[in-house]
């Protein structure tokens, strides 16, 4: 049950090899959802680009979060990577109904095997065995192929 409450959380992940990671602020690095909504939405409900931008390189933890909040986030960091300021590819997970929102939203969207029909028919990916180091081996052989094929098409148009 603490892995299914883990895997709710919202997992960015950070596939830029061009900028040194920050060190983040210690106030903003862990969030809970209420203090999430009180910094990125403004009064009526709108969402904040320059407090997204601010509290971005410090976010490493968001708990506590609703689905609605995974959504905002998501379209957030969407929004900056329009305007030119975030290079990063956004991923999320989930399992549940309420989730298919963010992972039809995000770049990558993970679904959990145990989750409902409706996430997984949202998500990009399926994870078989509720792990969250499958995101991770998957990330690395990812990378490892581009970077053969890369090496490949370059070797190529050289010879």
């Amino acid at each position: 049950l603490l892995l299914l409450l883990l895997l709710l959380l919202l997992l960015l992940l950070c596939i830029n090899r061009h900028t040194a990671p920050q060190e983040p602020h210690p106030a903003l690095a862990v969030l809970e959802g209420p203090a999430f909504r009180a910094l990125l939405l403004t009064a009526d409900g709108a969402l904040d680009l320059a407090a997204a931008a601010a509290l971005w390189p410090h976010l490493r933890v968001l708990a506590r979060a609703t689905p609605g909040d995974k959504y905002t986030l998501v379209q957030a960091l969407k929004a900056l990577r329009a305007c030119g300021q975030l290079r990063e590819t956004v991923a999320v997970t989930g399992d549940g109904t309420n989730d298919a929102p963010a992972l039809a939203a995000a770049d990558v969207g993970f679904a959990m095997a145990g989750g409902t029909p409706i996430a997984k028919e949202a998500a990009d990916i399926l994870l078989l065995d509720d792990n969250f180091r499958s995101i991770v081996c998957a990330v690395r052989w990812g990378r490892n192929v581009y970077s053969s094929v890369t090496k490949f098409l370059q070797f190529q148009l050289t010879a």
